[in-house]
């Protein structure tokens, strides 16, 4: 009888014992909810939004970073030629281009002001277009940019090639596709620029992030 008063007293001891730990685990998991929260809330009111000409940079005072996080390319008065700053205006160096936000699309262009456009899509989905005959080439528009990076910059962000369209209700798109070629500064310690295009120094990989100067749409 002792034996099995004492399996059961065992028994129920490690019953509470697991009930508080789930509580305790409950509450350190509502405090770090809190604090991320909190932490959220904090670099939210921390974070501004500055527009350099077509050019949308992202000022953290938290972390006293910024980032071009997007393009606007503006029809009506077309520029030729984008450079980046080094620091932002309030003196934080621009390290990155795209978002850092997860479910941005994260595409350098946002996008073609003062045309007739239907939507933003994907370069994918505009080429698919394109192959299933419903944009001529007469309604293809390429603008072409020289894009100046400059050394401080240290993280590509870019998650997609981001092209404009527009429906002319009769079965038939525009596309306008704005195009890059990239000069990036020789004292940038992670980027270099070789004939318009941008690449690692560490692998040489091509960032293919951008819709580069030479690129075309094709039927195949």
């Amino acid at each position: 009888m002792n034996a099995e008063l004492k399996t059961q007293s065992a028994a129920k001891r490690g019953f509470i014992v697991e009930a508080i730990l789930g509580i305790i685990m409950t509450v350190l998991g509502g405090i770090l909810i809190l604090v991320v929260g909190v932490a959220r809330a904090i670099e939210s009111r921390a974070t501004s939004y500055v527009n350099y000409g077509g050019l949308s940079v992202t000022e953290k005072a938290t972390s006293r970073t910024a980032g071009v996080t997007g393009y606007y390319f503006d029809a009506e008065n077309p520029e030729t030629e984008v450079t980046i700053p080094d620091v932002s205006k309030k003196g934080y160096p621009i390290s990155y281009i795209g978002s850092t936000e997860p479910r941005s699309d994260g595409s350098f262009f946002n996008g073609v002001k003062n045309v007739k456009t239907s939507w933003g899509t994907s370069l994918d989905n505009a080429e698919g277009y394109y192959k299933n005959g419903r944009v001529p080439d007469e309604n293809i528009y390429f603008y072409d940019i020289t894009l100046n990076i400059g050394e401080n910059i240290r993280n590509i962000y870019l998650r997609s090639k981001y092209v404009t369209m527009w429906d002319n209700g009769d079965g038939t798109y525009i596309i306008y596709c704005p195009r890059v070629y990239i000069n990036c500064d020789e004292n940038n310690p992670v980027y270099y620029s070789k004939d318009g295009k941008l690449y690692e120094k560490v692998t040489d990989k091509l960032v293919e992030e951008f819709v580069y100067y030479d690129f075309e749409f094709t039927a195949n």
